[in-house]
């Protein structure tokens, strides 16, 4: 951030102009494009001055101050720091990224002054409920030479002290993660009592040294657990002297039942076959236990993330060996296979069957299941007459994507404005929830938002900026939700917010938001749950049927014309 002598004197000589074009009217709106342009072309000195005479004219827009500060940051580390601060003050544009961006720059001009304590004040912040984690970039900017040396800065860049042992390194996780999680976690005892959690860490640190190296991961997964919510988790290792191995199978549970819904070519004699038990467990006991492991918002994701967990033998099973499964065939035969474990192959969230797995129904696919890894298609339907949109990853391949998408989606509909709109988050498990506003837009603009106009089929993937995409349609549309419940709350603590742990490499991700779908806070349901409830069976899958579009159809054929 240390500007040279040349571009400091530049920017001296830019805001010397600003006594004189302070006395020309300004045009607020202008004036920002005008900044904009000149931050997206590097010109700091040029965008300072913009913003140097926006904030004189009007010093409540934090948004100024933030595009002044990190415009300074980079000429003037002395004159960024109070702009930085008032930017921080007023929220800086209301975003995460841009609170995070203020407070590091804010700490490297802090660190440049030799405010140390004012700079690790900063970088606390960033990196805990901001949740910045690449301590190895900010290392390389020699704003922060001087706090490299300092203790405070390994601690919070999660540099394992030198000359540990095993014990001493995971007690150093244990305690890296506690200090994490209560400054990241916007509500971290929300659903567990701070004593309760506390103390059952306090238990792992004094069972590390009679545990290995397995059941000290499993107990830093359930301390996650506790937490309560589906994006606070201590992931299973993937590689690694301690990685975690993956069974040949694909399970998934279809009312009260679980089945394999899917197994690894050459495994096709388990496909259809109902699952009694695993691990010499009975089923309802395994799943029960894998609830104290597992990351969740209620009972719907709990399903969905449970039937991650049992494709780990370790999970699973009691190790990495061999993992008994037993079994009801389609026959009606009850058998017991034990299941060899490999290495991780493949991705365990995979929307639906891994591609190329033998699976229940495959021959009867139906429109739903025809593309799931595909982030957003639309294709029209004629039972019931509708143009059916799945949405299975709120992100985009290419700048503006989305929006593209949405109002491709829109013209559509206004070009047939006869169709209903079915919009399917079944998939979905989330992405970037800034993108929701777009689709939603757009079904508002075209028309279908009337009653028996728009259709959201939900499930238990339907999950974090899935979720407040649903409780947008929900507030603001007249949608009508078919399906089974969704995965997360309208109101809950999210974002995927990743660290690693220090000694040992584990990863996870700690909650730094609190997403508020519903009308108020006071919103406490567990889920939206459906108009029309239309729960998959394992009779629609060896079928082809969609239960959720029949029951849209059946609606419509049923209300008044």
């Amino acid at each position: 951030m240390r500007p040279a002598p040349a571009l400091a004197a530049a920017a001296l000589a830019a805001l010397a102009a600003l006594a004189i074009a302070s006395n020309v009217q300004a045009d607020p709106v202008a004036d920002r494009a005008e900044g904009r342009r000149l931050l997206g072309e590097r010109k700091w000195a040029e965008a300072a001055a913009v913003y140097r005479k926006l904030t004189g004219a009007n010093p409540d827009m934090g948004a100024d101050w933030y595009f002044l500060g990190i415009s300074l940051a980079r000429i003037d580390c002395k004159a960024a720091r109070p702009a930085l601060e008032r930017a921080i003050a007023l929220g800086a544009t209301g975003s995460a990224g841009s609170l995070r961006q203020a407070h590091l720059d804010a700490a490297g001009c802090a660190a440049e002054a030799g405010d140390r304590a004012a700079a690790f004040a900063h970088l606390r912040v960033a990196q805990g409920r901001l949740g910045y984690s690449d301590f190895a970039a900010l290392a390389r900017d020699e704003s922060f030479a001087p706090l490299l040396r300092d203790p405070e800065w390994g601690r919070l860049a999660g540099t394992a002290s030198p000359g540990l042992d095993r014990v001493q390194g995971w007690r150093q996780d244990l305690a890296w993660f506690t200090e994490l999680l209560v400054r990241r976690h916007p509500h971290p005892f929300h659903a567990v009592s701070e004593a309760e959690w506390r103390a059952e860490a306090a238990r792992l640190e004094a069972d590390i040294p009679g545990l290995d190296d397995l059941q000290v991961t499993l107990r830093f997964m359930r301390l996650a657990s506790l937490i309560g919510d589906g994006h606070t988790v201590v992931y299973p290792p993937f590689e690694g002297p301690r990685a975690f191995h993956m069974l040949p199978v694909w399970p998934y549970r279809l009312g009260d039942d679980w089945y394999v819904l899917a197994a690894a070519p050459g495994r096709e004699d388990l496909v259809g076959a109902r699952i009694v038990g695993v691990g010499g467990r009975p089923i309802g006991e395994a799943v029960r236990r894998l609830a104290d492991l597992v990351p969740s918002d209620n009972p719907a994701s709990l399903a969905w993330i449970t039937a991650v967990a049992l494709q780990f033998a370790e999970v699973a099973g009691d190790g990495a060996g061999p993992v008994a499964l037993d079994l009801v065939t389609t026959d009606g035969r009850r058998r017991s296979v034990a299941l060899q474990p490999g290495a991780v192959d493949r991705d365990p969230t995979t929307p639906w069957a891994p591609e190329g797995w033998p699976r229940m129904g495959q021959d009867r696919t139906p429109l739903w299941l025809s593309r799931p890894n595909e982030p957003q298609w639309m294709e029209p339907i004629e039972e019931p007459h509708a143009l059916f949109v799945q949405v299975n990853q709120i992100r985009e391949s290419e700048p503006g994507g989305f929006r593209r998408f949405a109002e491709a989606v829109g013209e559509r509909l206004r070009r047939e404005p006869d169709r209903v709109l079915i919009i399917d988050l079944r998939h979905d498990n989330g992405g970037s929830g800034a993108l929701n506003w777009a689709l939603v837009r757009e079904v508002i603009r075209c028309g279908c938002d009337r009653p028996g106009g728009v259709f959201v089929i939900t499930g238990r993937r339907t999950f974090s900026a899935a979720q407040t995409l649903a409780s947008l349609l929900e507030t603001r549309t007249e949608a009508i939700f078919v399906g089974e419940p969704t995965g997360s709350r309208p109101n809950f603590n999210g974002e995927d917010t990743d660290f690693t742990l220090p000694w040992s490499g584990l990863k996870g991700s700690i909650s730094s938001a609190w997403f508020q779908g519903g009308e108020t806070s006071f919103d406490e349901r567990p889920w939206i749950a459906p108009d029309l409830p239309a729960p998959l069976t394992a009779g629609d899958l060896l079928a082809g049927r969609d239960p959720a579009l029949d029951a849209i159809a059946a609606h419509l054929r049923a209300r008044p014309h």
